[in-house]
């Protein structure tokens, strides 16, 4: 009992200041629907099915802001105590509950729904008979729960693997349909995302090792990763996704540890890291390639592993190579309880973080542009491709705000640059606006040089003009 009352005092001790936290990312795209769904629901509107399935998903649970932090901040503090119920390893407990890696189930609230599969899918390996339940019910509310029975192929229940990969199917069917739609959808023309053939192996080892390297040295923790960011855009890009380049043998070394500790030493945690983010690592996928919360199921495994090695060291090395990582970890969460307070923030955060990100400056771009701050909206683009030339994403939306501002000769140069980087599935579009923001321009510099020569030649005629005097 001791041991869950260090938990829940060291959560005190890390989120105390979640009262503080606000709505941040899409937050607010999810707190208003919820309240409009509980008003619905009372007026028997919608089935009880649909109103759970909306309040669960993320923001809006409550009505105040604050309850709705404390409350995901209690769930995650529950999914740490379930930890040390199946690990028995209060360090593992404690490490799982300071990584920042998981900010998203913890500090965003629409992360929620990862963190409430978390919980399902603990309790159905803490208790069983539980999962007859649970495992239907954390599949209905995200598809992050697909995998759990897999890992009943690591007991003498493998026999149960086919029956929840039926109840998985009976039950997220059309979840599954709707992301498979998705993906067609976002990237309809030449995809490498949507695309399974034997080259994503290399795509596969490298991510194994990102998100190792990520889940335990979280040195970055943000919600925009650059991790293959351009893969799908460019051949470029491709090609270097495909190459046996230094993050392809670094995962491939950490790949095979992972086996060794399967296969020799038949530790069942690094098989859970194994079956719970192999979905996350860009076999299949769309637009996201990398992700905190993807971590934070199979990191799991990862930190009771971590922890199992770390118990391994003669003392003091153990407890200090433990309050090391507690002391990172701490130290890295700080500027997120800063970062999550309100939106402005959190994209301030993020572009601090990365600051050649192009995401976060073009999410801060239009969020001066919607205040009509186009100066403030030019100046962080103008920062961004300093810092990455070659961003499309930035090129563009800053020749769009120069030419607003009326700057037609650096509109021509920046339109010019995007030229080269239009992504290769969106090229006969991206020319065509391209080509009319250049007439566009061009036109402007037209008037305005016909304007100043009108002007000089007034002038010209104005100096030549001499008045007859009186005889």
């Amino acid at each position: 009992m001791s041991e869950y009352l260090i938990i829940l005092l060291s959560s005190i001790a890390l989120f105390w200041r979640c009262h503080q936290l606000g709505l941040v990312a899409d937050d607010d795209y999810r707190y208003k629907p919820a309240q409009e769904y509980k008003q619905l629901y009372r007026e028997k509107k919608i089935p009880i099915s649909q109103f759970v399935w909306e309040i669960l998903y993320g923001a809006g649970l409550f009505k105040n802001v604050k309850l709705d932090h404390i409350f995901s901040v209690a769930l995650h503090t529950l999914n740490a105590c379930l930890i040390f119920k199946v690990s028995s390893l209060l360090p593992a407990a404690l490490l799982y509950l300071c990584n920042p890696v998981n900010n998203q189930v913890s500090l965003w609230l629409n992360g929620r729904r990862y963190s409430i599969v978390i919980t399902c899918v603990l309790l159905s390996w803490a208790f069983w008979p539980l999962a007859i339940i649970l495992y239907p019910f954390a599949v209905w509310i995200h598809v992050s729960a697909v995998m759990f029975p897999a890992l009943f192929l690591a007991t003498s229940f493998w026999f149960l693997v086919p029956v929840g990969g039926i109840t998985a199917l009976l039950v997220g069917s059309n979840k599954f349909k709707e992301i498979a739609n998705s993906r067609r959808s976002d990237y309809p023309q030449n995809s490498e995302m949507h695309r399974i053939n034997w080259r994503k192996a290399i795509l596969y080892v490298k991510s194994i090792g990102y998100y190792v390297q990520h889940t335990i040295f979280p040195m970055k923790p943000s919600m925009y990763h650059e991790f293959l960011f351009d893969f799908n855009r460019y051949l470029g890009d491709i090609a270097k996704g495909y190459s046996l380049n230094f993050d392809f043998w670094k995962g491939a070394a950490i790949l095979s540890y992972l086996v060794y500790e399967i296969a020799v030493n038949h530790n069942f945690w690094a098989f859970w890291f194994i079956v719970f983010i192999s979905q996350y690592c860009n076999i299949w996928t769309t637009t996201m390639h990398a992700a905190d919360r993807y971590c934070s199921m199979a990191g799991i495994g990862l930190t009771i592993l971590l922890a199992q090695k770390i118990a391994l060291l003669p003392q003091p090395y153990s407890t200090a190579v433990l309050f090391s990582f507690l002391t990172l970890y701490a130290v890295k969460y700080d500027p997120l309880f800063y970062a999550y307070q309100t939106w402005q923030k959190f994209i301030q955060y993020n572009i601090n973080i990365t600051p050649e990100g192009s995401r976060q400056r073009c999410i801060m771009a239009r969020f001066y542009i919607l205040r009509k701050d186009l100066f403030s909206a030019f100046a962080v683009l103008k920062q961004g491709i300093n810092l990455r030339p070659d961003s499309f994403d930035m090129l563009f939306m800053m020749a769009e705000v120069g030419l607003a501002l009326g700057f037609h000769e650096e509109v021509i140069n920046l339109v010019e640059r995007a030229e080269k980087r239009i992504p290769y599935n969106d090229r006969a579009e991206g020319e065509k606006v391209l080509k009319e923001m250049k007439d566009v321009a061009l036109g402007m510099i037209a008037m305005k040089k016909e304007k100043q020569d009108r002007l000089k030649f007034q002038a010209l005629a104005k100096q030549s003009y001499r008045p007859m005097g009186r005889g």
